[in-house]
């Protein structure tokens, strides 16, 4: 037998075991690419899924905050309209009378007292706006803070101050 003929058989059957050896390693790095290709599918999917619910979820949450603010943006002006009202009823039944009281008809002349009636008058009168001026402020503020406490609360606050 010829040496070189002996030793190109071998390498045919070295060959021969190469390829069968490669296409097993093939079929079994498909196998593997195809496993981790449905897992990751599964993965996106139900990501997505999740990111949908969750999506539908914040919608419905901020349709319900956003009706909850208008509610309490409402409840907010009808609170200061409702004051503001109040208020214009009481100056309006005062408007007509004076701050000062009149002159007692036992004095001698009303013109004989310490004050002018007329600048003491002005006086209170500038008094009472100032007062009413600071007065509502408050107030406004005190029913702002009132109608954010509710709102806070009606969205899922724990109400703890």
């Amino acid at each position: 037998m010829n040496p070189l003929s002996a030793i190109q058989g071998y390498i045919a059957i070295g060959m021969g075991v190469l390829i069968v050896l490669l296409g097993a390693g093939m079929a079994v790095q498909t196998a593997r690419l195809n496993a981790v290709k449905s897992e990751y599918k599964a993965f996106v999917d139900t990501t997505n899924a999740i990111g949908e619910r969750q999506k539908a979820a914040n919608e419905a949450k901020e349709a319900k905050d956003k009706l909850t603010k208008e509610q309490t943006d409402n409840a907010y002006a009808k609170a200061i309209a409702d004051r503001d009202a109040a208020i214009g009823r009481l100056r309006s039944q005062r408007a007509g009378s004076s701050f000062v009281p009149p002159a007692s008809p036992n004095t001698g002349s009303p013109e004989k007292a310490c004050f002018s009636r007329t600048e003491l008058e002005r006086a209170i009168r500038e008094l009472d706006d100032e007062v009413y001026r600071i007065v509502k402020e408050g107030d406004d503020s005190r029913i702002g803070l009132d109608s954010a406490k509710k709102w806070g609360l009606a969205i899922g606050g724990s109400g703890k101050n």
